[in-house]
């Protein structure tokens, strides 16, 4: 696979699919930008991959997609930056065994795995149409087969949390979104 050229975001970047994903494409030529919500962690991620793919063409920025302020910040920043995106990996997400909510209220796993993507592809949706063939890729998982929404709940106020139905749910709707 040849990327260079291309121009790529994967958030979730510093271990794990994101992790890797950078890294392979990277080594393919690639320019990939590595979103994180840590700067230790990413910038440790930005070291290795760096020196892993031989490629000088990797760099850091931060985002926790937890937060729709964060993702507006992180959106601004990007479009100052660059005029066009090649392609962007929606893979940052998390299994949480506790209810949590963001700033804004919304339940953690929603807003995470699910409700970060959307607003970041809204962020970021003029910039992958600026590319000659900008492509979105939203990763899931088979978790997405157990998942039931509840429409009137989404963030879990009214029935007891249970992490895997929730992640469940998350992945379910990267699914409908996608």
């Amino acid at each position: 696979m040849n990327m260079s050229g291309k121009r790529v975001i994967i958030t979730g970047a510093n271990s794990g699919i994101g992790r890797v994903t950078s890294l392979q494409l990277a080594k393919a030529g690639a320019e990939v930008v590595l979103v994180c919500r840590s700067v230790e962690r990413g910038e440790r991620a930005l070291d290795e991959i760096r020196r892993e793919s031989g490629s000088a063409q990797v760099s850091l920025m931060l985002c926790d997609l937890a937060s729709s302020s964060s993702i507006r910040t992180f959106g601004e920043q990007f479009r100052s930056q660059y005029d066009r995106l090649d392609v962007l990996v929606n893979n940052a997400g998390a299994y949480l065994a506790e209810r949590h909510e963001t700033e804004t209220g919304l339940e953690m796993t929603f807003a995470l795995n699910h409700m970060g993507y959307f607003l970041l592809v809204k962020e970021l949706l003029e910039c992958v149409r600026a590319a000659p063939s900008g492509r979105i890729v939203n990763v899931s998982s088979m978790g997405h087969r157990m998942g039931r929404l509840n429409w009137a709940d989404l963030h879990w106020t009214r029935r007891r949390y249970r992490p895997l139905r929730a992640y469940c749910d998350s992945k379910l709707m990267n699914i409908l979104f996608t």
